[in-house]
């Protein structure tokens, strides 16, 4: 079998950073329009790759290595001026290498854990991507390690991913800086708050766009945010959410697939038990891919 390139793998991940090229013939204008907004989450991170790589697919800027490097960064300077982008980073990954302020990069302190979620969501002005994955925003998970990776795109149209799901994700942000871990000035977290709401009226706008799934639409989607205790409020369980999500119905098929498979035979017992909640009777298919 031929190798693959890097460049290959590459496409795959972090070209779902540019702008989609084709959107449905019912959405009003021409392509995507315009970048507004960036949101991630990452455990580890590389400012420099977001910097040099990521941001500029999402500004829609290309760098010619054959132009000097000054250009280029005057160029995404300029971009950045009218977009919103922030990241949030597990407290004990922030990378101070980063070179410029025009974007913010907000350390997150989960008493007992860590930041681990990776999720992005970019919004230009005529579409909104949700990317939900297994890599962190670093060259080692965009270009060298074997990931999973989720894209789904919200527009204007009868043919975008649900309303519901993509407020689901907006509703993690707000929880995440509303649970006091983020570790940032006031002011980095009022943009925060503006981007969100920014995007969330967007789909809201957005008329044409399924509220929901329909009852029988197959397959369905539920973003799924697992969030420790805090004050005033219990645990979110992913697997939990997980399961209450499926409701009575049986599943025949469970597959699982985890670089972590618990520290402890007890705490593998633990999940294969509430997995079983939803496995009950018949003949059941259950799979486990870790490394």
């Amino acid at each position: 079998m031929a190798r693959r390139s890097k460049d290959t793998i590459e496409r795959r991940l972090a070209s779902s950073w540019n702008a989609p090229t084709v959107l449905p013939e019912d959405v009003d204008g021409t392509g995507c329009g315009h970048p507004r907004a960036c949101l991630a989450t990452t455990y580890t991170f590389h400012a420099g790759f977001f910097e040099s790589d990521l941001l500029p697919r999402f500004l829609g800027l290309r760098f010619d290595h054959t132009e000097r490097e000054r250009a280029f960064v005057i160029e995404r300077e300029r971009a950045l001026g009218a977009v919103q982008a922030t990241v949030l980073v597990d407290q004990e990954h922030v990378d101070g290498s980063q070179s410029t302020l025009r974007w913010d990069q907000m350390p997150v302190d989960v008493p007992g854990g860590v930041q681990h979620a990776k999720v992005s969501v970019l919004m230009w002005e005529r579409c909104v991507r949700l990317i939900v994955a297994s890599a962190n925003l670093t060259r080692q998970g965009y270009r060298r390690n074997r990931e999973i990776a989720g894209v789904i795109d919200f527009f204007d149209s009868v043919q975008s991913a649900p309303r519901s799901l993509g407020e689901s994700v907006l509703d993690f942000f707000e929880d995440l800086l509303a649970s006091g871990w983020v570790r940032a000035g006031n002011e980095a977290q009022d943009r925060l708050v503006g981007a969100v709401g920014e995007i969330r009226r967007s789909l809201r706008a957005w008329r044409r766009m399924p509220a929901d799934f329909t009852p029988r639409e197959l397959p369905r989607v539920a973003f799924i945010a697992g969030l420790p205790a805090r004050p005033g409020r219990g645990q979110r369980s992913p697997l939990g959410q997980m399961i209450t999500q499926w409701g009575a119905r049986r599943a025949n098929d469970v597959t699982v697939m985890t670089p972590f498979v618990g520290e402890s035979a007890e705490s593998q017992r633990k999940v294969i038990e509430r997995l079983k909640e939803v496995t009950t009777g018949g003949r059941i298919y259950n799979r486990l891919v870790v490394p």
